[in-house]
């Protein structure tokens, strides 16, 4: 149990930008990773996702953010970093899709923001900038 928990303090020891130290680390140590208690496996992974997202590795983001996010709700992890873990990477996922001009998904996932929390940063700023980007694709401006 002592390997397991020694691996939990490793990566806490990287600097909150060393985004492809902790991808490197995470992906390296993942067997390990899954035997942690729900608390310290859970915030690594949420930890994960955005450092794949910081790097613009969206789509192997979009290849594990679900899990993840079922994970968070199965597992009743109410807060990263002060925020509620399930919005923010709703907003990653979105974030995600809107890079890849996947514009209908990243819609549809900000407006399930709006609904379950009216007041969360930046989401009707960025729904709005979603539908700015689809009219230009629509109208064949290239953006």
């Amino acid at each position: 149990m002592d390997n397991y928990k020694e691996t939990y303090e490793l990566y806490q020891r990287f600097e909150k930008n060393a985004y492809y130290d902790k991808i490197h680390f995470f992906e390296s140590n993942s067997r390990i990773i899954q035997y942690l208690d729900d608390h310290e496996s859970l915030g690594m992974s949420v930890d994960y996702i955005i450092c794949l997202f910081e790097v613009g590795r969206y789509y192997k983001l979009l290849s594990r953010i679900d899990e993840i996010i079922e994970n968070i709700v199965d597992g009743n992890f109410y807060s990263y970093d002060g925020e509620d873990p399930f919005i923010k990477l709703l907003f990653i996922k979105a974030a995600a899709l809107f890079n890849l001009r996947k514009y209908a998904e990243a819609r549809k996932l900000v407006k399930s923001i709006v609904n379950i929390n009216p007041q969360y940063p930046y989401a009707k700023i960025f729904y709005r900038k979603i539908l700015w980007n689809q009219a230009l694709e629509f109208l064949g401006i290239k953006i």
